[in-house]
């Protein structure tokens, strides 16, 4: 108890910290700001700039989720082996998180030269011209797989700025509640892949669907380019984007910094297992129970059953995280956000490790572990990214979130390789697994930071307090 009292005293005085507040009289002049869904925006923030912050949220895991979901069947009409499925699924991911590994962090550090609006218009144009060209790929390496880096080079912009305008448009007494509408926006974007793009092309074939997507990430790239804020996120102090990067990794000093990096290893993780290896097991099922003939498996037409399982499993998962987005949210803003991550994990190593006793994807048993599944993910993700911009300095927004983006890279990129070679190798439930393991991980963490955190808060304040002093 003793140690709760202590943290919660601690982010008190970090949340002064992290809106760049000292105290001093001078900064006390009053400044221009707005309330939208009862939330405070900073200053000079408008409720359509927050609308279009939600807009990217949304489109930004759709598009992941539709990219992940769909890669069994894609790799399913170039009569790809059934027992290389796994290894190649695996491949694919993992060369899509090794090269936004490389962009991550020069996205976000470069967000803070140029703005964010430009790096968010970048990211959705790219996104869009990979899907529209994917349907004419000729073949699986190396077509598809560079048609799948060139889209990574968007989806690594797309998600550094997910993290770095959630630090820039709530004020941070809001920003738990901020988080968990940013979370329940994310949650309806994946349904929306899994029961809409997923679907369609049971009637519309593949390529036809691609080109639908494709479609949909050209509008949203012009919808940012008019609706985010044009000069938020620039750096005006002439550092170098070197410069930039380093204080990115400089702030793992901080050790809830740390708290959240590993958390966000294992959050990115958690949303990769979800859409890309349920499909790939429910694929997989279908073939090998011959539920489908292996000729026509790749057709959605002519085997909608296996689309159809995929969709109700992903959606179950991203549904369960839709309902528990704003209730996230809501209680992050009256607990320790150190707290939220401890008990985030823990729900992962729950939801992860009932999958190991369930064999069959098509079983009801497994509709409960992936729900929970859902609720652990949106849950990560959330508590990792409003701890880590509760945390970082308000002229670093964007190098930090970069690093912290990089760092949940770094997590698709084990769960994707090891996850793809062990499903093949052991067990489908491998994945799961693995993730199981790594929450584990994170919850020990938590616990053994948790008073160092508090510490280091305090330590902090107590130094901005004697500068205020000799002033």
């Amino acid at each position: 108890m003793e140690d709760l009292v202590l943290l919660h005293h601690a982010e008190d005085h970090i949340n002064d910290k992290s809106n760049g507040s000292t105290h001093s009289i001078k900064d006390t002049a009053p400044q221009s700001t707005k309330t939208f869904l009862r939330l405070m925006l900073q200053p000079g923030i408008s409720p359509k700039n927050f609308v279009l912050f939600l807009v990217l949220s949304f489109s930004t895991i759709c598009c992941f989720v539709f990219v992940n979901a769909i890669q069994p069947f894609l790799l399913g009409a170039f009569d790809v082996d059934r027992d290389n499925m796994g290894q190649i699924t695996g491949t694919f991911t993992f060369a899509d998180q090794l090269y936004s590994l490389v962009l991550m962090s020069f996205w976000g550090t470069l967000s803070d030269r140029i703005g964010r609006r430009y790096v968010a218009f970048i990211a959705f144009l790219t996104m869009g011209v990979a899907l529209f060209i994917t349907p004419h790929a000729a073949t699986v390496f190396p077509g598809l797989l560079l048609l799948r880096l060139f889209f990574a080079q968007g989806g690594a912009a797309a998600a550094s700025m997910m993290t770095a305008l959630l630090a820039d448009y709530v004020m941070h007494v809001d920003k738990g509640k901020a988080g968990g509408l940013m979370g329940l926006m994310s949650g309806l974007g994946a349904v929306f892949a899994v029961f809409v793009f997923v679907r369609l092309p049971e009637s519309i074939g593949l390529a036809s669907t691609f080109y639908a997507v494709a479609v949909f990430c050209l509008l949203i790239a012009a919808l940012m380019l008019w609706g985010l804020k044009p000069s938020l996120g620039s750096s005006r102090e002439g550092r170098s984007l070197y410069e930039l990067t380093k204080s990115g990794i400089s702030a793992c000093r901080d050790p809830g910094v740390i708290l959240a990096y590993a958390a966000s290893f294992t959050a990115r993780g958690d949303s990769m297992v979800v859409t890309v290896f349920i499909s790939l097991w429910t694929y997989t099922y279908y073939m090998d129970t011959q539920k489908c003939d292996r000729s026509v498996l790749s057709d959605p037409k002519s085997c909608p059953e296996a689309y159809r399982t995929a969709s109700i499993l992903s959606g179950i998962a991203q549904t369960c995280a839709l309902v528990a987005a704003p209730l996230i949210g809501f209680l992050l803003d009256r607990t320790s956000r150190v707290n939220g991550v401890i008990l985030a994990a823990f729900a992962g190593i729950l939801g992860y490790g009932s999958v190991y006793f369930i064999s069959n994807p098509a079983s009801p048993a497994l509709y409960g572990s992936v729900c929970l599944i859902g609720v652990a993910e949106i849950a990560m993700i959330i508590t990792s990214q409003v701890l880590v911009t509760q945390r970082m300095r308000a002229d670093l927004h964007g190098s930090v979130s970069g690093a912290f983006s990089f760092v949940g890279g770094l997590g698709i990129l084990v769960g994707s390789q090891l996850g793809g070679f062990l499903f093949d190798k052991w067990t489908e439930s491998a994945p799961f697994i693995i993730f199981a393991v790594l929450s584990a991980g994170v919850t020990l963490l938590g616990l053994l930071l948790r008073k160092k955190i508090a510490a280091y808060d305090l330590q902090q304040h107590s130094v901005i307090d004697n500068e205020l002093d000799v002033e």
